[in-house]
């Protein structure tokens, strides 16, 4: 037997759990230490059994007090972070008193409102996984409380909580198949009702829209998501995810002119690759594709000549999914001539040492000849492929050319354009990403802000412009340049990952397109099923769907309906009702009650039997079902039956 006041106990830490773990990941510092120091005290305070007075005091000073840290940090803040800190401060508080029935209304909404705080800031597919356990343990958890409410100290067998169990599922059940169906005709906007509360995206290391070598002595890299792109399978060395042009120096950065405009260019040759873009929610206006890309799909987007795409203002990236058509090792044909002056622009200081290497070597073959040698310099120079120990100040460059050899591909790239246009050979940045992990579960790549990368184009007048990649010059670029964007991810990181983007695809990003599209698809599918299906042809289908509800509603009632003896106890008060009439059909009247006022010997020989192993927590056994079933055959025809049994006092 056990209790339901322990069990209430068991309940209020499962049903506190999700709505604390959808909020972790995203506390600040001071809710992640305290949290769990909180929980370990509610633990022990459990095992004690009982709660002082003076924590339960201490407890709502601390809340009141976080409560005001919180509120005067709003003004400062984005108004989700406050929120979800609050929140789950609150929820770890609450855990920590005790836990009596009423005060597991309090956990039960403290908990919901936690997991909703958790959307936002991202509605992944944990969100998800939580809300199934709350929608389970919610329903189990209330009625118990009314069991324990209605009846203190009662306890139940194992039986028996197994049914009340059982009936506390109906509702999760209906409640998912209401959830889905609304979901689906419910209108959707085109960005998050409360978008407007989360803070902007920004990314400490990855793409950006500007470079500037010698910013940082170090960089650290992090796996943030960029985007997901399906794609056939592609060599790694190939996967250049063409952003933005830089193709202007200011000072020690690049960047992109805003008074330039490209010569108009047209794609020729390579082939073609069909790409479909998921990007994460992201406040850049820049649109990513495979080098070289040519026509984007499913947005609206500016083109530039120099084969860049934006998207146009006030078109949301957050449930945003786009088409790409690139041609893979295709050429940049400007369809008439390129600005010389403008892409040969120098910044306004470069190093004597770094002019002093470019005219060591300018070789009188022209252009070509020129890049040879400026490949053979960084070839031959043992330059290393880094992201700790790097130069910083004006001079980074010629730091990092003569002195510390060993940079990341901002300084390969700037400094392979400035030597470039040094050697009047016209040359400009491009921004995007290097490599990505090929998920062959979903036929997609992921990548990440760590690949972000930087390398250069050069023009020749009968190439156009030919990308070049500095970065491949390192010595050990086979390592850390390719080696680690892609082929790294395990099988259950292919699973969960794909398990993510199927949720990404299904949930986050269904929108009133979406439902547009659902509904044709729908439309269409039943108009081509009435034009194929005649009334004879019905016929076998029909007779099938009717097999399958009949097994499904026999297997319900045999898997989940009232048990043999249910049913058993179930005839019995029937057969009664009818021998004594009204006065058996009150529902508090027990076997034996019936059985004295039916005066019939053989009710009195079932009540006994069915009492003796049902109200023992026994199972009936299959003699005892038969036995029982005839007892129930001579109740119903009495004459044959033996004597009768007197009322006994």
């Amino acid at each position: 037997m056990m209790r339901v006041e322990r069990l209430l106990r068991v309940c209020a830490w499962l049903v506190a759990l999700p709505g604390l773990a959808s909020l972790y990941p995203h506390l600040d510092l001071l809710p992640k230490a305290l949290i769990p120091l909180l929980l370990v005290l509610a633990f022990h305070l459990d095992r004690k059994g009982e709660v002082p007075r003076r924590t339960g005091a201490l407890l709502a000073g601390l809340t009141v007090l976080l409560f005001a840290f919180y509120l005067v940090r709003i003004p400062s803040q984005s108004l989700s972070i406050p929120v979800v800190n609050m929140a789950a401060l609150v929820l770890a508080v609450r855990l920590v008193g005790e836990k009596t029935p009423r005060q597991l209304i309090q956990l039960i909404a403290l908990s919901l409102f936690a997991l909703a705080g958790s959307t936002l800031i991202s509605i992944d597919m944990d969100f998800f996984l939580y809300l199934l356990m709350l929608l389970v343990l919610v329903p189990a958890s209330l009625l118990l409380r009314c069991a324990e409410t209605s009846c203190p100290g009662l306890s139940l067998s194992r039986l028996q909580l197994r049914r009340l169990l059982r009936y506390g599922l109906v509702l999760p059940a209906g409640s998912m198949v209401l959830m889905f169906f609304f979901f689906a005709i419910l209108p959707r906007t085109s960005r998050p009702l409360w978008d407007f509360l989360n803070p902007e995206a920004q990314a400490t290391v990855g793409f950006s829209e500007t470079v500037e070598p010698g910013r940082s002595e170090s960089l650290v890299t992090r796996g943030r998501l960029a985007f997901r792109v399906e794609s056939p399978s592609l060599p790694q060395d190939q996967l250049y995810w063409r952003g933005n042009v830089l193709n202007e120096p200011q000072g020690g950065r690049w960047v992109r002119s805003a008074g330039h405009r490209p010569a108009p260019s047209r794609v020729a040759g390579g082939r073609i690759v069909e790409q479909t873009f998921y990007p994460e929610d992201r406040r850049g206006r820049v649109l990513f594709g495979l080098d070289l890309p040519q026509e984007m799909r499913q947005v609206r987007s500016d083109a530039q000549g120099d084969a860049t795409f934006t998207r146009n203002r006030g078109q949301s990236l957050s449930r945003l999914y786009y088409g790409v058509r690139s041609r893979m090792g295709a050429q940049l044909m400007p369809t008439r001539g390129i600005d010389r002056d403008f892409y040969l622009r120098l910044p306004e200081e470069i190093s004597p040492r770094i002019r002093a290497l470019a005219a060591r070597l300018d070789t009188p073959g022209g252009p070509r000849a020129d890049l040879e040698s400026l490949g053979d310099f960084f070839r031959k120079g043992g330059y290393r492929y880094s992201m700790e120990s790097l130069p910083t100040g004006e001079d980074a460059l010629a730091r990092f050319l003569f002195e510390t050899r060993a940079g990341h591909c901002e300084f390969f790239a700037g400094s392979f354009a400035t030597l470039a246009r040094l050697l009047r050979i016209p040359a400009r940045l491009v921004g995007g990403y290097l490599g990505g992990e090929y998920n062959d579960l979903g036929g997609y790549y992921l990548v990440t802000e760590d690949m972000a990368h930087v390398w250069v184009e050069i023009h020749l007048e009968d190439e156009g412009w030919v990308r070049l990649d500095p970065s491949r010059f390192a010595v050990n670029s086979g390592a850390e340049l390719l080696g680690s964007r892609g082929g790294n991810l395990s099988l259950w990181q292919r699973l969960w990952d794909g398990l993510d983007y199927a949720w990404g695809r299904a949930i986050i990003r269904f929108d009133l397109s979406s439902q547009v599209e659902l509904l044709r698809f729908t439309s269409s599918g039943l108009k081509r099923l009435r034009g194929h299906l005649d009334p004879e042809s019905l016929l076998y289908p029909a007779l099938g769907g009717a097999a399958i509800a009949t097994g499904a509603f026999l297997f319900w009632n045999l898997r989940f309906g009232p048990g043999p003896a249910r049913r058993l106890e179930r005839r019995y008060r029937r057969l009664l009702q009818k021998r004594l009439g009204d006065a058996a059909r009150d529902p508090s009247l027990g076997l034996f009650d019936l059985a004295r006022q039916s005066g019939i010997a053989e009710a009195m020989d079932f009540a006994r039997l069915y009492a003796d192993a049902i109200y023992r927590d026994r199972p009936l056994s299959r003699k005892q079902r038969r036995k029982l079933a005839a007892l129930l055959r001579r109740i119903r025809r009495p004459r044959e039956g033996g004597a009768a049994v007197g009322k006994s006092p």
